[in-house]
């Protein structure tokens, strides 16, 4: 059978997340809140605030952050307040950095791949656990063109892996979920697609460094329409 819909999971799929704070970044959105910060300072405490938001004390800090726009500032501003030398004004210098579209940046392989479904007549969907409008990253990529869907989390109230928003991206496309296909990271919320008898295929950890994803080798074991 076929694949006529593919479904992408964003950060650390489509656009990469691993280089979208760092020093200068970081101390130019506290610039423009009024605070100096010095880049190397910025790059130490921008840092700590990530790790932290991975452990468990900022995981449970920002269990709803997905949920709702100001969810996500609310979760993200308190998660950074509790690391040593950030304040508010730094927590949503912070904040806006992460959810800046000029940060994300799409994966070589990603507009590509994007393009190769298109001339298939395949339709792309967006899939993410996200507290902002990712619409804007794909407009800023020039990739806006090639994506038919969008179904985020701070949109709708519910999150990755529930069978929610997979629903919700198979009904805005018309979609067929024994056709389509997710394309994601995460075992565990990407693997949630399978609730609703969408196949997954998972990408391995993303490199640190710029490259492509891999999302060629991927889209290689899907059946696609003939052009």
């Amino acid at each position: 059978m076929t694949t006529d819909t593919v479904l992408f999971d964003f950060s650390g799929t489509l656009f990469d997340p691993l280089r979208v704070v760092d020093g200068p970044a970081f101390a130019a959105s506290a610039g423009r809140r009024g605070r100096r910060l010095a880049v190397s300072r910025a790059e130490v405490l921008g840092r700590r605030i990530l790790a932290y938001a991975e452990s468990p004390a900022g995981l449970r800090t920002r269990v709803r952050c997905d949920l709702s726009t100001t969810e996500h500032r609310a979760g993200w501003v308190a998660t950074a307040v509790e690391v040593p030398g950030v304040d508010p004004v730094l927590a949503d210098a912070f904040h806006d950095c992460i959810t800046d579209p000029a940060r994300w940046l799409p994966y070589h392989d990603t507009g590509p791949v994007l393009r190769t479904l298109r001339d298939h007549g395949v339709r792309v969907g967006v899939v993410s656990n996200c507290g902002w409008d990712l619409r804007r990253a794909f407009r800023r990529a020039g990739l806006a063109d090639l994506v038919d869907a969008y179904a985020l989390s701070c949109e709708h109230g519910c999150a990755k892996p529930g069978p929610e928003l997979f629903r919700i991206a198979l009904d805005a496309l018309a979609a067929d979920p024994a056709r389509t296909v997710m394309v994601g990271d995460d075992p565990h919320a990407d693997a949630g697609a399978l609730s609703v008898g969408i196949a997954v295929r998972l990408l391995p950890a993303a490199s640190p460094h710029p490259s492509p994803r891999g999302l060629s080798q991927v889209l290689s074991a899907v059946p696609l329409p003939r052009k």
